[in-house]
């Protein structure tokens, strides 16, 4: 097993870590031990990673080995589900953006695994933040650019990571996918400040509704 590319997985700071305790269970004894295939480390260690960046290419693929069919430009169809909701937030009380984030989320779980696709940027230069972007994914040990890694996959246990992916992505004024493994739910959010939720389950497509449909105020109602 070619431990530089597994202690890669890993943020850089870490890695020397990594490759030692690795190379212990890789080349000693331990790994002939007799153990039941659920008690072994190795699935678990494999298994984590931060949040991880992908090219355009690596997010067409994730989708087609997830399921979804490619459409315009490789980009993935999702509006194959039996129901849907649609909001626009250009109304919105942006002061419950945080909320709403985290509202996205939410409704897209249960999932193993999340990929959040950029697909449009650099239309409202004025509301980006592209400092504040890249420090943000250095954090995740990520230097490359938007334009060569626009997709960010997340782990189902990644919630805060990816609510703050969504909030800095809306507040910017960006284009992206959020589709998911297992494909339960998935939605698009467009420049243009609308969102498109499809799903198979017509409870959660009423719950979104609810939730998404704006107030006279033009805040969101939250669910009880």
């Amino acid at each position: 097993y070619r431990l530089d590319l597994f202690a890669a997985r890993f943020p850089a700071a870490f890695r020397p870590q990594i490759e030692f305790f690795a190379s212990l269970i890789f080349t000693s004894g331990l790994t002939s031990i007799p153990v039941r295939p659920f008690l072994s480390p190795l699935p678990y260690l494999l298994s984590w990673r931060p949040m991880w960046c992908l090219t355009k290419e690596d997010s067409r693929k994730w989708c087609e080995g997830h399921g979804f069919t490619s459409g315009r430009e490789g980009y993935p169809v999702i509006n194959q589900k039996k129901h849907s909701a649609v909001t626009y937030f250009s109304e919105k009380n942006w002061s419950q953006l945080t909320w709403f984030s985290g509202f996205l989320t939410s409704y897209l779980q249960p999932f193993r695994e999340c990929l959040l696709w950029v697909t449009e940027w650099g239309v409202w230069p004025s509301s980006e933040n592209l400092h504040l972007f890249y420090r943000l994914r250095e954090s995740y040990d990520e230097r490359r650019s938007l334009h060569d890694a626009p997709g960010h996959s997340f782990l189902g246990y990644e919630n805060a990571d990816l609510t703050t992916y969504i909030q800095v992505a809306l507040q910017f004024g960006w284009g992206f996918y959020l589709v998911t493994s297992p494909s339960h739910h998935s939605a698009f959010v467009s420049h243009d400040e609308y969102v498109d939720f499809y799903t198979d389950d017509p409870d959660v497509a009423e719950k979104a509704r609810h939730c998404l449909e704006p107030d006279a105020d033009g805040s969101m109602s939250k669910p009880e």
